[in-house]
């Protein structure tokens, strides 16, 4: 089993709750976490995301396109 990387835990836990984040967004609360504390997951990055308003939800059409993309 592969394990997933800090961006990649990041960005299951943000789709999970209908939101959204960029690269440069997810490498920025990484670097800033890491100035912070020396153990970091992805669960801390979405933590970071969400509390400082930097994730933003998914739109409509995106959600009814993925949904699409999977049946």
């Amino acid at each position: 089993m592969k394990k997933r990387t800090i961006k990649e835990e990041a960005r299951y836990f943000l789709q999970c709750r209908g939101y959204e984040a960029t690269e440069q967004e997810i490498q920025r609360a990484i670097w800033r976490e890491r100035k912070h504390s020396r153990a970091i997951n992805g669960w801390c990055i979405y933590s970071y995301l969400m509390h400082n308003n930097i994730a933003k939800p998914v739109g409509q059409s995106a959600i009814a396109a993925s949904d699409q993309s999977i049946s």
